[in-house]
């Protein structure tokens, strides 16, 4: 793989690795709005990230790791 040269590169790969890997209700299942903000669980219910401020910053984890899940070694 390439070197990636800067943030943004690596933020439109995640989104074009992960379009269309989860529906709508799938995400809104998966971000859980908390006292302190916003939790990413799994489809199981286990914490993977957060408290997060705000949405955006909960659906940006929550790509991050359907990345790293759907990635190939």
């Amino acid at each position: 793989m390439a070197w990636i040269a800067r943030a943004s590169d690596l933020a439109h790969i995640l989104a074009m690795c992960v379009a269309g890997t989860l529906t709508g209700a799938e995400e809104e299942r998966m971000i859980v709005k908390v006292k302190e903000g916003y939790q990413v669980l799994s489809s199981k219910g286990r914490n993977l990230g957060g408290p997060y401020r705000t949405l955006e910053e909960a659906k940006k984890r929550l790509r991050q790791v359907e990345f790293f899940k759907h990635r190939r070694a």
